[in-house]
């Protein structure tokens, strides 16, 4: 059984399909790799399936009236080059 206010890390779906109840979650923030903009050494394929299979998660898990924070198009440039 899950406990609150604590910290969980796994594979995003394969754990919250296994670990987390129907409308358990008052918060979700997130940033999934995009645009090939991060190396995750090859560990997350990202594709439209994967965006679906993930969100229909999230949403399953949400409350009512909870919220999901999702980043998107995150990109870190060096100000300092001329």
């Amino acid at each position: 059984m899950l406990q609150l206010n604590q910290f969980y890390i796994g594979k995003a779906v394969n754990f919250m399909k296994e670990n987390i109840p129907d409308n358990f979650v008052d918060l979700t923030v997130t940033s999934p790799p995009y645009d090939n903009l991060r190396d995750y050494n090859n560990e997350v394929t990202w594709n439209f399936e994967k965006f679906k299979e993930i969100a229909k998660e999230l949403f399953r898990i949400t409350k009512p009236g909870g919220v999901v924070v999702w980043v998107v198009g995150l990109k870190n440039f060096n100000r300092l080059q001329k």
